[in-house]
Parts: structure tokens; C-alpha cells; sequence
């Protein structure tokens, strides 16, 4: 029998003095083979989620559903970016291992996946992603039965007919935007919550045996920049004067590269507006998730499934005068949001908040674990590796320093292989801008050795195999979106 022993914690600046519940085994599976939802928040950063205590409610809805389920108040990604992200997500390993990352954009068929794993293990499998990054040009697409897209013509023009009602008239502000003043660009349905949601329970009606165990993956895309929030959700979480000035502020990604490139600065009330509209994202994608679960509750399939809410990656909005996510480890980037339910009819649930480190690479071993693969290693196993890696992207015209994050405790290292390294303390030093490193000399050396360690211990080449060259579309979808120069 699970035991779940009550504890009191200290989280520091996270989240303060609060009640955690702390698992004396991992939790186990409730019956043969539990259903599992993983529902990913693209771009997603934890600090700025009202449930991880930023001053404006942009997860009201997500605050109440949090009584049942178990926060984790110190998740991390292994990367700054979509690909890597979703590829130790999907197999639990590292990108020193699985090599899916910007030097070479595929992951090896040696590395299987979730889909795969439960596939075989007798699971449907089914797939619905608005992030192009998740399809087969990076073969991540494995082991689904069915995995859509945005661009599944079933759904593409109901996504682009709801984002252009959603899309306020006098919104300026993207190249997506109705209002630019500059080349507009469609935004290839990138927000799609609701229609993401009936195209999974579409799927869930048409399977042929109803009594088989199920993995539902759900990418949203909302918080991606060009964010194009509806009218709704900016009421929701800004007054009148902050709305028109984030309406007339132009943050199209051309604008946030000369940004970071120290060409143009955007001004502290811009920066404000930007921060305003990426919260605007956030309160919309709470109210997709709150349908999504509410919908799989009405058909009675919450008794038996876990569900899994985390994000790939976050963003950077203005932090020492950075925009978007790329090249870097920045705390906003690789610090995530990731919530845990278990099924409805499990006997002893766990509940509340938890302070330690965790990987998102661990999820892979939970959801293997409600499978019924005994002895998987899971984010509730303490003491598991919290690493996150910056690999050399493909199109650098120069090779820059590779960079990686190690957490133990309340510390943080950070090194590169030009040399550069910094010690940082996670929760009493908020900007994260004291370096420690000969402050806590010991604590530096050991938790260096540890890393030096894990990276000889992990590292693989990069796969020989070669990713699809990409076509018109392919391409331009991508370079809308960031991830193609």
C-alpha cells in the first residue's frame, strides 16, 4: 500500500512556508493500465501562472482544479526550445543523448518513443499538435495512430476562421496582426485550443474498441509568439490604457531579433504592454485546458486516466533587454509549469505542492508507469538529475559556446564550454544575478564534478540518419513561427 506521509516546507522564494504532501515510494499504478493525457502549454513560463504566484490571475481556473493534483514548484526543461524539449519528453532522455536539437533537427529511430512504447503495450495512441516542430520532417510523430496538425485539412480552416474572429480589429502588434503596418503573414492556425479539444474527442468516438487504454498528446500553441489574444481574455488581465498600448506596440519576431541584437530598445511601457498580452495567452489557454477536462469528465474517463500539464520551454520578455526563446538558460526559459493528476478512482490520490527539482524528462518514466512498466524512474524518485542543455544550433554562421544548467537543491550552476561558469541561488536571489562561485567554492567544485560527470556518462554523437528536406509550406510555417532563418 502507498503511504503518504504530511509534511511542512520551506520553498523559499517560490512559493514561501507552505503544507507539501512527500511520497514515501513512487505512486504506482492504479489498475493494469491507467488512460494518460499529456497536455502541453507551449512557451509556457511557470512564474508567470497565478498558480505559481504572479500577482495577476492568469490561471484562475487551473487554481481550483489544483486541489486534487500535485504541483511541482521547481520543474525544469531540458532545453530552451520546442524540438529538444519534446523529444526527451517523449523518450526521457537527455538532448546529450537523444541529439534532437538545432545541429541536428531529428530524432533517431534508435531513441523510441512514448507513442511507440505504449503503442505496443496494447494503448491507442493519439496526437493533436498546433507547433510544427512535432511532425514527421523531425520524427517525433512515432507510435501514433493518428497525430494532427494545424494544417490537417479537417481543421484548418475552422482554426484559421476562429482566430480571425478572435483577433482584436485595431491589434498592431504582430505581422499577424489585422492592424500591422508592414507584410502581414498568416499565422497557420496557431491557436486552436477548443478546436485541438474536439478533434481528440472526434478521435476518442471513433475508436473501435472503447475498453482499451488510451495516450492523448495535446500541444497548444497560444503563448508562442505571435501571440494574438482575443478581446476576452486581455480584459481579463489588463485595464483599457494597458490593452491600447500592448495594440500599438509592433513585437513581430523581426522586431524582437533587433531587440536581442541590441539594435532597438523597446521602452519600459512597451515592455509592460508585451509582458500583458503574453498573460492575456496564458488566461486563454487555462480556459481550453478547464473545457478540455471538463468535456473527458462528462464522458466518466477522468476515473481512470492520469493527467500531465507541464510546458516545453518558456520566454523571455524583456529580461536584460531579451525577447523569445533562444541561447540561452535564463531561469524564464527552462523553469516550467507541470501538474500531476491521478485517476479519479484511485484509493490514496496524491495531492499538494513539492519543492525539490525535477526533469521534465521524467515525466516519460510516470506515463510508463501507469502503463504498468514497473521500476520506471519518475519525477515523484528524489534525487534524479535536473539538467537543461544549450547544443549548437545548425545555422550559426560561428560555433558558440555550448551552455548547461545543473540543479541540486537550492543551487543552480550554469556552464559553458568556453569556460564561463556561474553559481546561482534559485530562490533567494530572484534576479538570479549573484554568483556564488567563490562564496560556496566547495559547493561549486562538487556540483561542476557532478556535471562533468553525467555529461561523459550521457553524451552520444549526433545521428547519422537525415530529417526530410522541408517544402515550401513546411519551410514558411516554420519561419513564421521563429524556427527556421
Amino acid at each position: 500500500m502507498q503511504r503518504w506521509v504530511l509534511g511542512i516546507a520551506s520553498v523559499g522564494a517560490l512559493c514561501g512556508l507552505g503544507i507539501l504532501w512527500f511520497a514515501s515510494t513512487r505512486p504506482e499504478p492504479h489498475g493494469a493500465q491507467s488512460n494518460v493525457l499529456v497536455v502541453v502549454w507551449d512557451t509556457v513560463r511557470a512564474d508567470r501562472m497565478s498558480l505559481y504566484g504572479h500577482g495577476v490571475s492568469t490561471t484562475p481556473l487551473l487554481d481550483r482544479r489544483v486541489t486534487d493534483g500535485v504541483v511541482f514548484e521547481s520543474a525544469y526543461s531540458s532545453s530552451f526550445w520546442t524540438l529538444p524539449a519534446h523529444a526527451s519528453l517523449f523518450t526521457g532522455l537527455p538532448t546529450n543523448t537523444h541529439r534532437a536539437h538545432g545541429a541536428s533537427r531529428w530524432l533517431s529511430d534508435s531513441h523510441p518513443t512514448l507513442a511507440e512504447r505504449l503503442s505496443e503495450l496494447g494503448y491507442d495512441t493519439y496526437g493533436f499538435t498546433q507547433n510544427p516542430n512535432i511532425q514527421p520532417t523531425t520524427n517525433l510523430h512515432r507510435g501514433f495512430d493518428r497525430l494532427e496538425t494545424a494544417r490537417t485539412p479537417e481543421w484548418t480552416e475552422k482554426i484559421l476562421a476562429y482566430n480571425r474572429r478572435k483577433i482584436p480589429a485595431d491589434d498592431a502588434s504582430t505581422a499577424a496582426s489585422p492592424a500591422f503596418d508592414g507584410e502581414r503573414k498568416e499565422i497557420f492556425a496557431k491557436d486552436g485550443g477548443p478546436w485541438a479539444q474536439r478533434a481528440a474527442e472526434a478521435w476518442l468516438d471513433g475508436r473501435e474498441d472503447p475498453s482499451r487504454p488510451w495516450f492523448i498528446f495535446l500541444n497548444y500553441m497560444e503563448a508562442h509568439a505571435p501571440r494574438v489574444p482575443g478581446e476576452e481574455a486581455r480584459s481579463a488581465v489588463m485595464d483599457a490604457e494597458m490593452n491600447a498600448r500592448a495594440k500599438r506596440t509592433p513585437v513581430n519576431l523581426a522586431r524582437m531579433a533587433q531587440a536581442n541584437r541590441r539594435e532597438i530598445r523597446f521602452e519600459p511601457s512597451e515592455v509592460a504592454g508585451i509582458r500583458a498580452v503574453y498573460d492575456a495567452s496564458i488566461w486563454e489557454l487555462d480556459r481550453s485546458f478547464d473545457a478540455l477536462l471538463q468535456a473527458l469528465d462528462a464522458r466518466g474517463e477522468l476515473e481512470h486516466t492520469w493527467v500531465i500539464l507541464l510546458s516545453d520551454h518558456g520566454e523571455l520578455l524583456g529580461e536584460n533587454g531579451l525577447f523569445g526563446h533562444s541561447k540561452s538558460l535564463a531561469e524564464p526559459l527552462v523553469r516550467i509549469p507541470l501538474v500531476v493528476w491521478a485517476p479519479r478512482s484511485a484509493s490514496d490520490r496524491p495531492v499538494g505542492r513539492r519543492a525539490e527539482p525535477v526533469s521534465l524528462n521524467d515525466v516519460h518514466g510516470l506515463v510508463l508507469q501507469a502503463a504498468g512498466l514497473p521500476s520506471q524512474p519518475t519525477i515523484f524518485d528524489p534525487g534524479r538529475p535536473v539538467v537543461s542543455e544549450y547544443l549548437f544550433p545548425a545555422h550559426s554562421k560561428r560555433r558558440p559556446a555550448m551552455r548547461r544548467s545543473w540543479v541540486e537543491g537550492d543551487r543552480r550552476l550554469i556552464a559553458s564550454s568556453n569556460g564561463n561558469r556561474m553559481l546561482l541561488d534559485r530562490a533567494g536571489d530572484p534576479a538570479k544575478r549573484v554568483d556564488l562561485r567563490e562564496l560556496e567554492p566547495d559547493r561549486f567544485k562538487g556540483m561542476l564534478r557532478d556535471l562533468e560527470r553525467w555529461i561523459r556518462r550521457t553524451e552520444r554523437p549526433d545521428s547519422d540518419e537525415r530529417p526530410p528536406d522541408l517544402n515550401a509550406d513546411q519551410r514558411e510555417e516554420l519561419e513564421v513561427l521563429g524556427y527556421a532563418q
